[in-house]
């Protein structure tokens, strides 16, 4: 079984690449439901990351203000991707200058979990093996990384004129890469095809924003000594 898990994520992490050939995103939909345990998907899902049939009033329900870290964090994704701003350059709500700059909305409501091709993706409270994932990172230079989520939350944000988009993120914390020195006696980085290699313990103390959408597949971590 920890085989076959390890496959199904490495297979889909190649895919999530675009590097590979195309007629293997042929079987895209048959690899999303032949690891799953079952033989349809159990939740559908939005190109925005929700369940489909939410309404706005569900999605904003006990809206709460974001920790400052989760805030600031969202700022920096939204006004550093361009994909996310729709060319919409947001400012801090403490901000008192540039008034002609919309405020980025400081409220979200808090999901619990979501079901994002066909798998469940929990914070990390609730369970530590559904938050740990691996994600595309917004760096070019690291295609995707490790990570443990802090938190998913629904999020409503002024994207043009008269119109109001709402998405679901994952506050993510990395796991610390090795040091130089460290890295050196990784025996993972040596088969590249293994798609895996070591990483310290510790979480990094800054926070990351991602769309769930960026999120790729879950991964298994083990002790190593």
């Amino acid at each position: 079984l920890f085989l076959s898990f390890c496959m199904a994520s490495n297979l889909r992490a190649l895919l999530s690449s675009h590097s590979s050939p195309e007629i293997l995103h042929l079987f895209g939909p048959f690899l999303e439901t032949s690891n799953s345990g079952t033989d349809t998907l159990p939740l559908a899902i939005t190109d925005l990351g929700f369940p489909v049939g939410d309404t706005d009033d569900v999605l904003c329900a006990d809206a709460t203000d974001l920790p400052a870290l989760t805030y600031d964090a969202l700022l920096h994704r939204l006004n550093s991707d361009p994909a996310l701003s729709s060319s919409v350059t947001y400012r801090h709500r403490s901000s008192r200058t540039d008034a002609g700059v919309p405020v980025l909305n400081p409220k979200a409501t808090i999901l619990r979990s979501v079901v994002h091709k066909g798998r469940r993706y929990t914070d990390a409270s609730h369970n530590v093996g559904d938050s740990q994932v691996l994600f595309t990172c917004s760096s070019p230079n690291r295609p995707s990384t490790y990570g443990r989520i802090q938190s998913i939350f629904v999020h409503r944000r002024y994207s043009s004129v008269g119109v109001v988009r709402r998405q679901v993120f994952a506050a993510v914390a990395r796991f610390s890469p090795l040091s130089d020195v460290d890295a050196r006696s990784d025996p993972y980085r040596r088969y590249v095809g293994l798609g895996a290699h070591l990483v310290y313990a510790d979480l990094a103390a800054t926070i990351e924003v991602i769309p769930v959408q960026d999120i790729i597949s879950h991964f298994v971590s083990c002790p190593y000594e």
